[in-house]
């Protein structure tokens, strides 16, 4: 099971039904529902997607979108399953102040410490989807029995913009987990994956298009006093790198 925060400033191209539109994407017969709900006392969306892959794997997106002072928080759940875990989870989410627009009762750690180093697909390839690959990275300092992940996102223009807590401004919806298994441990030095380019975990393949950028991560398995009460076994992420500007996936 895992879950993911994103924080993005609300713009004319970044809206919650924009975000709502790229969830489950790839899958088919898609169905969506929403429901307003409330956490902590704040008004909130709850929305949920199902539907199959094309090798006929059942998903479900879970997603509890809140908008404030032209922020959107989207805090997602995993495509996989549908885990009573989640609701506790959002609901661990609050805001210090009412008049912060970024401020919440669980800050990020600071996450671009250079452990981790994206090599390709950095930005500017144009990428046949189907075609097989290889992702290269390179690391440094890792701890011993780390892990990486990798993800893909899209983006709202040619150039990543990334804040000093690892967080994405101008990525659209949550990180679709790829078709490369997380790679443990994690050695340091350059290190590649094979990959089917487009391909996803949850099963199917992206869309076409010219602004896909590539999430590495790299975590730890977090001890009881770097995990929140409720959750006494957690994943902590230790660093992470974005492609630098965008590539692009063609048919």
């Amino acid at each position: 099971m895992s879950w993911t925060v994103s924080v993005l400033e609300k713009n004319t191209s970044i809206t919650i039904l924009a975000l709502i539109a790229q969830e489950g994407s790839q899958l088919i017969d898609r169905k969506e529902s929403r429901k307003n709900i409330v956490t902590n006392g704040v008004p909130a969306l709850l929305v949920t997607v199902t539907g199959t892959t094309e090798e006929g794997e059942s998903l479900i997106y879970k997603t509890v979108y809140i908008e404030r002072n032209n922020t959107i928080y989207g805090i997602g759940g995993d495509a996989r399953t549908d885990s009573p875990d989640f609701t506790t989870f959002f609901n661990s989410f609050k805001f210090t102040s009412s008049d912060s627009s970024s401020s919440t009762s669980q800050s990020a750690p600071t996450l671009n410490t250079g452990m981790i180093r994206i090599i390709s697909p950095n930005g500017g390839e144009t990428l046949k989807i189907g075609d097989t690959m290889q992702i290269t990275w390179d690391t440094k300092d890792v701890p011993a029995g780390a892990q990486l992940d990798l993800e893909l996102f899209e983006i709202t223009s040619d150039k990543t913009v990334i804040n000093a807590e690892g967080g994405c401004f101008n990525c659209t919806g949550s990180g679709l987990r790829s078709g490369v298994s997380a790679i443990h441990p994690v050695v340091n030095g350059v290190g590649s994956a094979r990959y089917i380019v487009g391909k996803l975990y949850a099963g199917g393949y992206l869309k076409p298009g010219s602004h896909y950028i590539m999430k590495a991560t790299v975590s730890k398995d977090g001890s009881p006093s770097e995990c929140p009460a409720k959750f006494p076994t957690c994943t902590v992420d230790l660093s992470v790198d974005w492609s630098d500007t965008a590539f692009t996936l063609l048919n």
